[in-house]
């Protein structure tokens, strides 16, 4: 029971970690994108 408990919250760490990481991600390919923008004369 307690094995199987900590391999669920095991699987929910990562879960958590994933979603971090992939916000991350996002909020840097829209600081780059917003960047690129700023370069470029309109």
């Amino acid at each position: 029971m307690f094995a199987r408990k900590k391999k669920i919250l095991f699987i929910v760490l990562i879960k958590i970690e994933l979603v971090n990481f992939s916000r991350v991600n996002v909020a840097a390919k829209y600081e780059d994108a917003q960047y690129e923008g700023f370069k470029q004369p309109e």
